[in-house]
């Protein structure tokens, strides 16, 4: 009769041990599970050579501030193109002598014309800067017309679009209100929320501070 070879287990060789079945691979804690786990979402640091979410779907990459300042400066362009469209419309529509330089005989009156449309101008350009976030952050989830040209958006700290109130208080709220028309009277504190994420070692500003948001890579 034919022994087995020395230290080699009772069965079909190289399989594991007879009666067995399904054992733990060797480096694999018992009662562990094998697939994959739910986990919450982090946060990487940005990546030049990373774009867009990673496959296991639990870290978002986080923008770089050239994109987010990129966004910015297009962001800012719409709306001045948006409130300039709109103001002329309104000028043509309702002035009663649209290409007329005088308005007021009066010394004390509007004499230029340009002055009203100057004011018309920066009335919707406030109204739209107020609105023009949330609008627009709730309908494209997270992301502005200036985010999108560029591949970023705005998520919560779940990982998600932000809602409608939460693009409020970030966008409106912390962002124009507090860090742009109230910091910009004292100019640093203006500056210094928009540099904050060079630094921050979650890329962000004050009113992602404000708003519990973060700026990821689309």
């Amino acid at each position: 009769m034919t022994q087995p070879p020395p230290n080699q287990p009772f069965g079909n060789p190289g399989s594991q041990p007879l009666g067995i079945p399904g054992a733990t691979p060797q480096g694999q804690p018992l009662g562990q599970p094998q697939g994959p786990s739910l986990q919450k979402p982090s946060f990487a640091a940005p990546q030049p050579s990373t774009y867009g979410q990673p496959a296991g779907g639990a870290a978002l990459v986080l923008a770089g501030w050239g994109a987010r300042f990129g966004a910015i400066i297009i962001d800012a362009l719409v709306k001045f193109v948006i409130s300039f469209v709109i103001a002329t419309v309104l000028f043509v529509l309702f002035a009663d002598d649209p290409f007329s330089t005088v308005v007021y005989d009066e010394p004390d009156g509007i004499s230029n014309l340009g002055g009203i449309f100057v004011a018309a101008f920066f009335i919707h350009y406030i109204v739209l800067s107020l609105a023009y976030g949330p609008i627009f952050m709730t309908m494209w989830n997270g992301a502005t017309p200036g985010k999108r040209a560029v591949g970023i958006r705005v998520v919560t700290e779940a990982g998600v679009a932000p809602s409608f109130g939460v693009s409020v208080l970030r966008e409106s709220v912390a962002k124009t209100i507090v860090m742009t028309w109230i910091g910009g009277w004292m100019f640093f504190p203006w500056l210094l929320n928009y540099l904050w994420p060079l630094w921050e070692d979650q890329s962000r500003a004050g009113h992602d501070f404000m708003a519990r948001t973060r700026v990821v890579n689309a």
